[in-house]
């Protein structure tokens, strides 16, 4: 792949991990200063994890529709900078939440597009490492969001910070525009054996094992805020998280995927999620700043599970179930969002914060356990014109380590 191509897709997949690394961490501490409680801050968080979860599934449904990439991906950033600017103009909750859910529905379509891209650009063989680089623009979000998002706050409020933002985001606009699509990039046809391979129960367990990692990775995303205001830090110290997480796990989706070429993706993919299990286990002892900092560090390191899941499921389905099949992974995080910020909210409010904490620390232990699982589930034999592809389901199972 061209490093004009990579470049490109980086880019366009690094401004909606930048709207989320700069709003996430402060906007529990936002709409509890508009009066809202923790279980109405849950559930605020959860309306816009859906409708990231919708619109991730829906860049899979028009990438079976439609060839227009490129027109995807600048009508998506286009439509986030214009509910970014609505979220700075409306002074109420409710128009708060509506904005919020258009700006992480459009954000989720042009993630998916990205990933599907990815997919169909990359070699098999370089599959991991090109992955890796692009996925290093969660931690260059988390960097960039980290060293800015909460002094902007704390020097001219959230309405200068969703000004920024809506500015910033327009970028993938034109970058898009320089994606070279090929022609392989096309409405899949349909045939009688694709849905069997996008959902047989090894895509599943996967599925499963990367949604349940995320509902714990959000429940310790809205008990950190929470635990850090309780102990009286302020915003700029709040976002410092994701800048020391991104600053550590830069190289990390990188190293890991090219790793990943060569060992193997499943027990790369088990690390993650055990490091996800500590960063939410170390908010329940966390007193200082530097111990918030170490957990956001194991979490961030979870989202190289973003570079290296992807890639695992485009070695597992052949081409034309591949584009439905990362739309579904893509969409895992965000519907672990939704489970993970409502059941959090629900939870800390019945139970307390340790309550809450403690049920994130061990849901990540129950997706190692379907990674595991995965690998002794062998696919079917992919038949007839699927065996055409790079990788089929066949050889993915017998490939050692993955």
């Amino acid at each position: 792949m061209a490093r004009k191509q990579l470049l490109a897709l980086f880019i366009c997949n690094l401004t909606p991990y930048l709207i989320g690394n700069s709003l996430l961490p402060l906007l529990p501490f936002y709409v509890r200063e508009k009066g809202a409680g923790a279980g109405i801050t849950g559930i605020y968080l959860a309306l816009a994890f859906g409708a990231l979860t919708a619109g991730t599934l829906a860049g899979g449904w028009l990438a079976g529709k439609t060839t227009r990439r490129k027109a995807t991906i600048a009508a998506s950033a286009s439509l986030a900078s214009l509910a970014l600017v609505l979220m700075g103009a409306v002074g109420h909750l409710v128009g708060l939440v509506v904005a919020l859910v258009i700006c992480w529905f459009v954000c989720g379509v042009q993630l998916a597009t990205v990933s599907i891209l990815t997919g169909a650009l990359a070699s098999a063989g370089r599959r991991g490492l090109v992955f890796g680089v692009v996925g290093s623009s969660l931690a260059m979000g988390g960097l960039i969001a980290g060293l800015f998002a909460g002094r902007v706050v704390d020097r001219w409020g959230f309405d200068a910070l969703f000004a920024g933002l809506a500015v910033v985001v327009l970028v993938p606009a034109v970058m898009a525009q320089g994606l070279a699509v090929p022609r392989s990039v096309a409405v899949p046809v349909r045939t009688r054996h694709q849905g069997t391979a996008a959902t047989h129960p090894a895509i599943w367990l996967l599925l499963g094992a990367s949604a349940l990692a995320y509902v714990s990775h959000f429940m310790g995303g809205l008990g950190r805020p929470l635990a850090m205001v309780q102990l009286g830090f302020d915003s700029t110290a709040i976002s410092s998280t994701g800048a020391i997480a991104g600053a550590v796990n830069l190289p990390l989706p990188f190293l890991i995927g090219w790793l990943s070429d060569r060992v193997g993706r499943r027990p790369l993919l088990v690390l993650c999620y055990l490091a996800g299990a500590a960063g939410v286990g170390s908010v329940l002892v966390a007193s200082s700043l530097w111990h918030f900092w170490a957990s956001q560090v194991f979490s961030a390191v979870l989202g190289v599970s973003l570079s290296v899941g992807p890639a695992l499921m485009a070695d597992m389905v052949p081409e034309e179930a591949r584009s439905a099949s990362l739309a579904r992974f893509a969409a895992t995080p965000w519907l672990g969002g939704v489970v993970g910020y409502a059941g959090a909210g629900a939870v800390i409010e019945a139970a307390g914060l340790a309550a809450a904490l403690s049920i994130g620390l061990l849901l990540p232990l129950s997706s190692v356990l379907l990674v595991v699982l995965g690998r002794t589930v062998r696919p079917a034999p992919v038949p007839g014109a699927l065996k055409r592809t790079t990788t089929t389901l066949a050889v993915a199972a017998a490939a050692p380590g993955r």
